[in-house]
């Protein structure tokens, strides 16, 4: 910022008469021109009580320095004057020499009101008392940039702005006050809170199509005392549901929870229930338990999934009866508290193993909640990562506005392992090292630098590589093809962790774009020889085909590879819809993806085939994780055969018509 020199006023001379800095055109003020600008004497006194003789800037705007000068305005003041931001300068003890015309705008207060005031009964900022911009300038000779503040305007109502403040020096480089501009941005600071608040629903932020719709529920949810299970990966958020449904309740009392997996067993029993005295050593007094705490309110119960069978018992006696005794006690205490359970495991998985309680499950199971990770949700992340910023702005004291697009583009096709905590743990990273206003791919963590591709595609192993290194690049390569560049799927296919795969992507120079766009579908699909013919046999019968899959870009994908064929196409986007279309429609074919919401896939073959008007309903899975269990289960329930997403689009095609032989499509 630019450094204005102070009139300094020579021996003998009156206040009007100060000499003036010259102007770039070469217009010295006169000694002898006088200022004719109506003053407050009472106020004029008091200026000049305070900080000493000043010079009135006239009250008629001119835009045009020059002109500014002639009118008998400084030269400093006519450029103050002149901008269309807020701007002021204070002397050394904070006293306002003068606030231009968008600075009367902004803050309500005429200028012969501002001038002589301390700068901070002014503008009462919420940074005046501990973090004030000016004195810090002032004190360490820096500029502060951008800064956010909020002020009182003359109506003692908030304003937010944006302030740059620097110090200015006489002749002798001494400093002798500061000057600040500042830019209203309340405007700004009103559409944000809109657009937040139209995704926003206690405190949970997001514009995901599925989130919205749990969001729609919750009241629903929060009216009964049934139990709740939310399921979901680790760090999407469960937590933040669960007290969400717990406010709209409007329950009396507290909210408690409790990780299930942070303590063993031992402990964690008398954490739940509460111990008497001499119930053990060391158990000098009686101690509530988190039910106890948590009387009239709601307990959370975060990775249910991990508790000991015999826990798991004593759990359900309370779901079931409502009561309970302390570690050491024999007196049965009742229990008035809403239930919510959280777990990032398949709970069905862990039936199946013995590990968990098939009638805990169906206790905990009455609502259930499943919350997609953050890399099915990508349109959230700008939302997200912009209400970290401000939380981390606000805990460190910094004026970070933004990322910038290219670290835009980077989170945006990044898989966060971690959720939404990996998120936010990667934007508390950026602010430790950013020292600007904008965060740049330089902050990220190397290892989220290092994950993003270039713009080409997979690349090819240095020409010195031995065999066997060429062949381990030519296996990560394909792994990386046929999972489309996701980086999780493909180090999860190859059996190594991720970080590993980065490694060795690197070591090898392989580059594979994150998101390509699905292959285009050919107009016309080659068809099997011999099709005609079979055709012939089922003239005029269509075919019903039901299509299940929570992914809409999969289920538009599959229809358009099929709908040029004939067959009567149906789709379900979960589990209870697809057995509801089931029952009603009897389709011939169900090609299915055994990871929904509601009903998985192989729950739902398992039902279908133990029905026996349903039985004969021929059923493909599909699935984008090919587990070796996963495949031997299904196959074993009944199934015709299990796929691997993604597929090449004519393979596919080929392999459904072969699935298809028995009853080929209607042909024209």
């Amino acid at each position: 910022m630019a450094q204005f020199a102070f009139p300094q006023k020579k021996k003998g001379q009156r206040n009007h008469e100060m000499d003036f800095p010259n102007s770039s055109a070469g217009h010295p003020m006169k000694k002898d021109e006088k200022n004719t600008a109506p003053q407050n004497a009472g106020h004029a006194r008091r200026r000049e009580k305070d900080r000493g003789p000043i010079k009135d800037i006239k009250a008629t705007y001119c835009p045009d320095p020059k002109k500014m000068v002639h009118k008998g305005v400084s030269f400093s003041e006519a450029i103050l004057e002149s901008i269309v931001h807020g701007a002021f300068t204070v002397d050394r003890h904070f006293n306002i020499t003068s606030f231009n015309r968008s600075a009367e705008n902004i803050t309500g207060f005429k200028r012969n009101e501002a001038i002589g005031m301390k700068c901070y009964h002014v503008f009462r900022a919420d940074i005046c008392k501990d973090h004030c911009a000016l004195k810090k300038s002032m004190e360490t000779g820096r500029d502060v940039c951008n800064q956010m503040v909020t002020i009182k305007d003359i109506d003692g109502d908030d304003v937010q702005i944006t302030v740059c403040t620097s110090v200015l020096h006489n002749d002798k480089l001494e400093i002798v006050g500061g000057v600040e501009t500042f830019r209203d941005i309340s405007a700004i600071v009103r559409l944000r809170q809109a657009i937040s608040g139209k995704y926003c629903f206690h405190n949970i932020i997001s514009k995901n199509e599925k989130i919205q719709k749990i969001f729609s529920t919750l009241p629903s949810i929060a009216a009964s005392d049934s139990t709740v299970l939310i399921e979901g990966p680790s760090g999407s958020g469960k937590e933040l549901f669960a007290k969400a449904i717990h406010t709209l309740a409007k329950r009396q009392g507290k909210f408690v929870a409790l990780n299930c997996a942070a303590l063993p067993d031992t402990l964690l029993e008398s954490e739940l229930f509460g111990y008497k005295k001499g119930a053990f050593t060391g158990a000098n007094s009686d101690k509530l338990g988190r039910f106890a705490l948590a009387e009239k309110g709601t307990i959370f119960l975060d990775e249910i999934g991990d508790i000991s069978p015999a826990l798991q018992l004593k759990l359900l006696r309370v779901l079931q009866e409502k009561e309970y005794e302390p570690l050491g006690g024999t007196e049965t205490l009742k229990a008035d508290v809403r239930v919510i359970a959280a777990t990032n495991k398949n709970i069905k998985e862990q039936i199946d193993k013995g590990a968990f309680r098939e009638d805990l499950f169906f206790r905990l199971n009455v609502i259930k909640i499943t919350l997609p990770p953050l890399s099915e949700r990508k349109e959230d992340i700008p939302l997200l990562t912009q209400h970290f910023i401000d939380k981390f702005n606000a805990l460190q004291q910094k004026n970070i506005e933004s990322v910038s697009p290219k670290v835009l583009n980077i989170l945006m096709s990044y898989d966060y392992p971690g959720n939404i905590r990996e998120l936010e743990n990667i934007i508390e990273y950026c602010f430790v090292l950013c020292q600007g206003n904008s965060i740049d791919p330089e902050c990220l963590p190397e290892g989220i630098r290092e994950s993003i591709p270039t713009d080409s595609d997979v690349g090819h192993p240095p020409e010195a590589a031995q065999p066997l290194s060429t062949a381990e690049a030519a296996t990560i390569s394909a792994a990386l093809r046929m999972f489309n560049g996701n980086r999780g799927k493909t180090a999860e296919h190859l059996g190594i962790e991720k970080t590993t795969l980065w490694r060795k992507m690197k070591k090898y120079n392989i580059h594979y774009p994150v998101k390509k766009k699905p292959p285009a579908v050919p107009e016309t699909l080659p068809r099997e020889s011999g099709s005609e013919k079979t055709g012939e046999s089922d003239a005029g019968i269509r075919k019903k085909i039901l299509i299940v899959d929570d992914n809409q870009d999969s289920r538009e994908l599959v229809r358009k590879i099929l709908a040029k064929d004939g067959y009567r196409l149906f789709e379900a986007v979960d589990g209870e819809d697809a057995l509801h279309k089931i029952i009603k429609e009897k389709p011939d074919l169900v090609l299915m993806d055994i990871s929904m919401p509601k009903i998985d896939g192989l729950e739902l073959t398992h039902r279908v085939k133990k029905d026996e008007e349903l039985r004969d309903i021929k059923i493909v899975a599909l699935t984008a994780h090919a587990l070796p269990q996963d495949r031997e289960r299904a196959l074993s329930l009944g199934c015709l055969d299990y796929i691997t997403k993604p597929i090449n689009v004519r393979e596919f095609a080929g392999l459904i018509k072969r699935l298809l032989t028995d009853f080929p499509p209607n042909q024209p």
